[in-house]
């Protein structure tokens, strides 16, 4: 009885021994995933920050385009208005 007593308390300590050792693991495999998931997020962040970046820049471009566009249409405009009130005064 007491051989038996023995084995289940010795099986009972193994378990428990187990046990831990399991939490250790989970617990070290849980601070590995929180690890991955802030690096994930900081390089996420930084595409999302590049893309911010890129795509300010090509808005700025567009912008200047846009602006020396309507440079050059105010430009042929004034052009335009000088010729009409030339022709008027020729008239």
């Amino acid at each position: 009885m007491e051989e038996l007593a023995s084995e289940i308390i010795s099986s009972f300590r193994n378990r428990r021994k187990n046990l831990h050792e399991l939490q250790e693991e989970v617990k070290n495999l849980l601070r590995l995933f929180e690890t991955e998931r802030l690096e994930m997020r900081a390089g996420l962040q930084k595409e999302l920050h590049d893309f911010i970046n890129d795509l300010e820049v090509r808005v700025n471009k567009l912008l200047a385009e846009f602006e020396e566009e309507r440079y050059r249409a105010e430009q042929i405009w004034m052009e335009m208005e000088n010729k009409m009130e030339h022709l008027r005064r020729v008239k």
